[in-house]
């Protein structure tokens, strides 16, 4: 597939935001760095998306429970040196996304039990299904709609640096008006915004928790290994694939080889 020469992709990009104004105006939220396969699907949708059988088949890879991962810094993500990366901007409708409930994910919290004490309760960790987990610690939060909250929570192994997780529902629902374009350069991407958005602004329930990184050696990151914060499983064409027919270990390899594969490396 032929993607659209980027002076194109920018002019339709800005054409559909100008169109959109009247129903409030588009904001930067974050930033996402991926392959050319998923690249290729944002370019020609114009907008994000998520498959939900990689959520249910690969959940244990990603931190902070299923949806879409986002950093608030321009291309501050590389990846491995062996796949070629793809800079993408995510922006929504300023309005939506200021009504949406977002929240903070701690590592762990004190879960209310029986007889007025407190449970530790781990909300993530290695290679940990965690989503029933983490949706129970939302709705203690008592926000509205729990699970269209947008999560926020520490990069474990990068100090002081903060990630996005839109629920896959509210990305693929369009809830908050998403607007998404991907270029294969950061100068291209920053020419188009080089700005860091600030999460910090924003009213965000829950406590952040610890902001150091983990120190548990099982997650170290080595080239052969899928940790949460460097592999988002999502699809590249939700009618051409079938995220069953192979291992996963197969369609990394694939990925990182630089074939087509259903895996979106992303970071």
């Amino acid at each position: 597939m032929v993607l659209l020469s980027q002076p194109i992709c920018s002019i339709l990009l800005a054409l559909s935001l100008l169109c959109n104004g009247a129903y409030g105006e588009m904001k930067v939220i974050g930033y996402r760095t991926v392959n050319k396969w998923e690249a290729s699907f944002i370019n020609r949708r114009g907008k994000p998306y998520r498959n939900k059988g990689f959520d249910r088949d690969y959940g244990r890879y990603n931190q902070i429970g299923h949806g879409f991962y986002l950093t608030n810094e321009p291309a501050s993500w590389s990846g491995p040196v062996w796949v070629i990366p793809w800079y993408c901007v995510i922006e929504a409708d300023s309005e939506k996304m200021d009504q949406v409930s977002k929240v903070w994910v701690p590592k762990s919290y004190a879960k209310p039990v029986r007889g007025g004490k407190a449970q530790p309760t781990l909300l993530w960790d290695w290679e940990d299904e965690n989503e029933e987990t983490i949706l129970e610690y939302i709705e203690s939060l008592k926000v509205p709609d729990p699970a269209k909250a947008v999560r926020f929570a520490w990069m474990p192994k990068l100090p002081g640096k903060v990630q996005m997780v839109i629920p896959t529902d509210t990305i693929n629902n369009d809830d908050l008006g998403f607007r998404a374009q991907c270029w294969d350069s950061k100068e291209g991407l920053e020419s188009y915004s080089d700005t860091t958005v600030d999460w910090s602004s924003w009213v965000i329930d829950g406590d952040a928790g610890d902001p150091l990184p983990s120190t548990d050696p099982s997650s170290t990151v080595a080239p052969s290994t899928v940790a949460p914060n460097t592999v988002d499983p999502n699809t590249v064409d939700v009618d051409t694939v079938d995220p069953k027919s192979r291992g996963w270990h197969r369609k990394l390899l694939d990925c990182i080889g630089g074939l087509p594969c259903d895996f979106s490396c992303c970071w």
